[in-house]
């Protein structure tokens, strides 16, 4: 942990040490009894009430500021700031004014010197181990390709050899014998220790076959999302029309097709890649030039079926993958108790969101930008891409004023009441209301985009989740309200937040009033841009 975030906590610290000794100094307020003598009440302790809200308004812009500081340090949904929001008393109900409010303080001067502690140990034990934890995770190459290309991969693991050297443990290659997975090992399980275990360098053979294949595909997104280093190299019958997913035809690819010229350049860069990886000196060009050429005459000896070779339960995309993604969307959106987890966001008056699903929120978008794309189905690829930009930019609206409220629920701070006898009281109070009226209206959106995308499926599969119905929110809101319009029915019909600001006035059914909300105080990751 720096010295500017130990600076910043130890400030918080020390600036509610004169509100301490003010409570310190508070002295019971002295009151007449029936039969007209001066003395001091039995039971609940009686203090100013004048100088016992002046003390709590300080106590509460002194957690206000903890609490933006942590956020600053360590992020709004770290466990940290958790830690200090949990000795945080709402609603004050005081027996004895002066050490129950005492308590809150130093609770909360506790918590923050206990942060300074374990984060300083933490980041010592990590300085400590930092060259071990690096000398801990040897480079590797893992070939990701379809079992029916493996005489592609063998071609490879040569080259490679040669690049690298063949000793130690430096590829992994499921299809070449020696270089695979270890007996009674799990493929799914071998494949994350590589992962975990290693500085992987993803060589990835494009095929016709394995855009057929879920584990390929999982190897492909879990190389893109863990942004290892990679190579991609195509088959004699892929074209750039079969590449998708998250490694495209958009990235340069080695293809046995290209001007000879142009395949020599892009090996070449490629032996390069290796040897920078690998931390290794530069080959003998001759040498070189000798390996590469047998590479390049291997893997255009290799023969592959024509495609009306291809059945067609191998080719049927929608069943096998786009219907398991739509199914773990929808799962992580928790569909089925739709009404349960929206009705107190949106409607109740609360602005409650279950953290389940707060924190599945990031997990959408995410998914969704590892799945392959299919031309095919360009129109679902497009409404699947949409859903995640509008989730994406729900988690951001939400999460610019939300509290976490034990371990189950987050909640839109109402921060108008942030100051008391807050000078600009009336219009924080109605950029409050503004923002929790958007949160309700992007919860409107998600159940029409939602809606759309259950009719599309249901086109192809008439029962898809009949028991779902229409989403809907409320009886207050008719079913009806939470569809399209005719006219609204797109593949993209979110626009973005931007523009949602605006058109969500126009929707059926909306709360909020003002089409002028500056989108740009919104800090937007953008997972899924437009």
């Amino acid at each position: 942990m720096n010295a500017t975030i130990v600076d910043a906590i130890q400030k918080q610290i020390d600036a509610a040490a004169p509100i301490l000794r003010r409570i310190i100094c508070l002295q019971p307020a002295p009151v007449r009894s029936q039969y007209g003598t001066t003395g001091l009440t039995s039971g609940k302790v009686r203090y100013s009430q004048t100088t016992i809200e002046l003390i709590e308004q300080q106590i509460d812009e002194w957690q206000s500021k903890t609490k933006a500081v942590l956020a600053g340090c360590f992020g709004s949904d770290s466990e940290h700031r958790h830690a200090f929001v949990r000795t945080i008393v709402e609603h004050r109900m005081f027996y004895d004014a002066k050490k129950e409010l005492q308590d809150e303080v130093k609770d909360g001067c506790n918590v923050l010197n206990a942060i300074i502690d374990e984060e300083t140990l933490r980041e010592k034990v990590a300085t400590n181990k930092t060259e071990e934890a690096l000398n801990g995770r040897p480079p590797k190459i893992f070939i990701s390709h379809k079992k029916e290309d493996e005489g592609y991969a063998q071609a490879l693991v040569t080259l490679i050899n040669f690049i690298v050297g063949a000793d130690g443990d430096k590829v992994f290659c499921s299809s070449v014998p020696g270089y695979g997975i270890k007996q009674s090992r799990d493929i799914m399980d071998e494949m994350k220790a590589q992962f975990d275990d290693h500085d992987i360098f993803m060589v990835i053979i494009h095929s016709p076959r394995y855009y057929q294949s879920a584990i390929c595909l999982n190897e492909m997104g879990a190389s893109w999302v863990l942004g290892t280093k990679f190579a991609s190299f195509m088959t004699k019958d892929c074209e750039y029309k079969h590449m998708c997913g998250v490694i495209n035809q958009e990235k340069i690819c080695i293809n046995p097709n290209d001007d000879s010229s142009i395949l020599n350049a892009h090996l070449n860069d490629f032996k390069n890649d290796l040897l920078s990886h690998f931390g290794l000196q530069a080959l003998d060009e001759n040498k070189w030039e000798n390996a590469r050429q047998q590479f390049v005459e291997a893997i255009n000896a290799l023969t592959y079926p024509t495609p009306n070779t291809v059945s067609k339960s191998e080719i049927d995309l929608f069943d096998t993958w786009y219907l398991p993604a739509f199914h773990h969307i929808f799962d992580l959106l928790d569909i089925g108790h739709f009404q349960n987890w929206a009705y107190p966001c949106a409607i109740a008056g609360n602005t409650i969101l279950k953290a389940y699903i707060y924190e599945n929120l990031n997990k959408v978008p995410n998914y969704i930008m590892s799945r392959p794309k299919h031309q095919e189905y360009a129109s679902f690829d497009s409404l699947m891409h949409n859903l995640g930009l509008l989730v994406d930019d729900f988690e951001t609206v939400y999460s610019q004023h939300a509290d976490k409220v034990g371990n189950d629920e987050y909640v839109v701070e109402r921060f108008y009441k942030r100051i008391q006898n807050n000078p600009n009281y009336e219009r924080d109070l109605e950029a409050y209301n503004e923002h929790v009226r958007l949160v309700s209206d992007m919860l409107f959106e998600l159940a029409r985009l939602c809606n759309l995308l259950l009719s599309r499926i249901r086109n192809i599969y008439p029962e898809y989740r009949q028991d779902l119905g229409i989403l809907h929110i409320d009886t207050r809101i008719s079913a009806p309200d939470l569809v399209y319009r005719k006219s609204e029915i797109s593949d993209t019909p979110y626009p973005g937040l931007k523009e949602y600001i605006k058109v969500r006035l126009s929707r059926e059914t909306h709360l909020g009033t003002n089409p002028n909300i500056d989108a740009s105080g919104y800090e937007s990751k953008k997972m899924c841009p437009k």
